[in-house]
């Protein structure tokens, strides 16, 4: 790869257009704003447009919502674009009508074509919130409490056409830690990566970091997640039960189905919860039995003890304040 040297005809300024959509890149483009006022290295920088995607509804009224990308943005005294699509023509030609020299991607939430990567003098680059390559993808940090991982991290990398495929330019590791949720784990993960941000670009803009090559032989998908993919199956162990209720907070969430008593059926969700993997119990899968004064639930191998529950239509509660308002649960089979 040709190594990018700066270029100082224009005074050392640097045009930056930052890409990003979801709370995960707020502190990325904060630390670039951060350096429109001062230096960074030998450089100064100017961000000449913020594109993130369009508002959308959120919520059961439907009210039209910025993302948090743009809401920094505004804050920021910046200039925003929301493509509905960035492949339309337009937008290619207004982001090379901005001329930046660099752009920085982070959870922006489109694939960006070639003609817009190959737009930048100093290239495209993407602060992804794993090791890379494990976890190509949209939903690397739920997939990693997924999977039982003991670390992730991020990885700033080189794009090119192919999702997250690119050469790493620089990654750090991070430890997953027992309990942690996957809102928690964000919010450690971006803050690293505006950090590494930081010490990174001045240095690429110099021509002082040499990219390396993804190993292809160690390459894992985190796929989008769907809605159905938080029920939870009672065939499988207590821990991997655990771990999934850890990844799918806020969404899609974990839960089951429950018939009460007058034949209802109820979606049940399962907020937070602990794993006791040494229970043997034959009972069938998915049967609720007591727990002193709470409850747990028979998994493939070992119990699952709720923590906090939240009934379809009703308030998220404490487990044990749920069984006391809802015995009739304890005996039932979870579906």
């Amino acid at each position: 790869m040709e190594k990018k040297i700066a270029d100082t005809s224009r005074g050392g300024l640097i045009r930056i257009i930052f890409m990003g959509t979801s709370s995960f890149a707020v502190p990325v483009l904060e630390i670039c704003a951060a350096h429109q006022n001062e230096t960074w290295g030998p450089f100064s920088i100017r961000i000449v447009g913020v594109f993130t995607q369009p508002d959308r509804p959120v919520g059961r009224k439907g009210i039209n919502t910025p993302p948090p990308i743009k809401e920094s943005a505004i804050k920021l005294g910046l200039p925003v674009y929301q493509p509905d699509s960035i492949h339309a023509s337009e937008w290619i030609e207004k982001i090379a009508a901005l001329s930046p020299d660099i752009i920085i991607v982070a959870a922006f939430g489109q694939i960006i074509p070639k003609k817009i990567l190959d737009i930048p003098k100093y290239d495209s680059i993407n602060i992804h919130a794993s090791l890379l390559p494990r976890w190509r993808g949209a939903a690397p940090i739920q997939h990693a409490i997924l999977a039982g991982d003991s670390e992730t991290g991020i990885s700033l990398m080189l794009m090119d056409e192919k999702l997250d495929h690119g050469p790493i330019i620089m990654q750090t590791a991070i430890p997953i830690k027992k309990d942690e949720t996957a809102p928690e784990l964000e919010s450690r993960l971006k803050h690293e990566g505006a950090k590494m941000l930081d010490k990174m670009l001045p240095e690429w803009i110099l021509g002082n970091l040499k990219p390396k090559d993804q190993d292809e032989s160690l390459v894992t998908h985190a796929r989008s997640l769907r809605r159905e993919d938080g029920r939870l199956l009672w065939d499988k162990t207590a821990e991997e039960l655990a771990q999934q209720i850890r990844a799918f907070t806020p969404w899609p969430g974990s839960w089951a189905l429950w018939e009460k008593e007058d034949n209802a059926i109820a979606r049940l969700e399962i907020v937070r919860a602990d794993a006791h993997t040494d229970d043997t119990i034959e009972k069938p899968f998915g049967m609720t039995i007591s727990e002193g004064d709470s409850w747990k639930i028979i998994t493939g191998k070992g119990t699952l003890i709720p923590i906090r529950v939240k009934l379809e239509g009703k308030k998220e509660v404490t487990a044990r304040d749920f069984i006391r308002g809802y015995p009739g649960l304890i005996g039932s089979i979870l579906k």
